[in-house]
């Protein structure tokens, strides 16, 4: 972030801060920012609760996820992810608005995840040189990362959204914390 300021000509607009999320969702910062962002980390509705008490009304954040494609198995209904529609009414819910959205198609997906196999497996049979142990456990790693890439290319789609954060009324303000 910090490279990508300077490259930008905005370093001095800038401060960026590093740290643990979790800890303001019993008590929120002293310090509200302009925006914030979560990238992989926590499922939608968590993180967007988590990210709105760090920026000001007015600001923005921004979550990556994954969302429900239309016709999915029951099982990943079931286990708690939205779907597109679904990722707008909990945002709304908040008093927030989605300013942008990209969910995947399904090519985007696959060139992304293709990519990533091959800087892993290129990774992976580094370390197994260095550490011959190891072989064993990263085969199995990056037979999972396959088998993660065939579901983010099917019934389930990875997804970034930018959120505008309204301001705290009576109806959002229990949301928040």
């Amino acid at each position: 972030a910090k490279r990508a300021a300077a490259r930008a000509g905005v370093s001095a607009l800038c401060r960026f801060e590093v740290g643990d999320a979790g800890r303001f969702e019993k008590r929120p910062p002293r310090e509200r920012f302009d925006a914030a962002m979560m990238v992989s980390l926590w499922p939608l509705q968590r993180a967007a609760r988590a990210l709105r008490v760090l920026v000001k009304p007015g600001g923005v954040y921004i979550i990556d996820d994954a969302v429900v494609m239309p016709g999915a198995p029951r099982r990943y209904r079931e286990s708690g992810l939205l779907t597109r529609a679904e990722v707008h009414e909990r945002i709304e819910s908040f008093g927030d608005a989605i300013v942008r959205e990209s969910v995947w198609t399904v090519a985007m997906a696959r060139r992304s995840e293709a990519r990533l196999q091959a800087r892993l497996t290129k990774r992976c049979a580094a370390l197994a040189r260095e550490h011959p142990e190891l072989r064993g456990p990263l085969r199995r790693f990056l037979t999972q990362q396959r088998e993660s890439a065939k579901v983010l290319c099917g019934p389930l789609r990875p997804g970034v959204w930018m959120v505008r954060r309204g301001k705290m009324t009576a109806r959002n303000a229990g949301a928040s914390t």
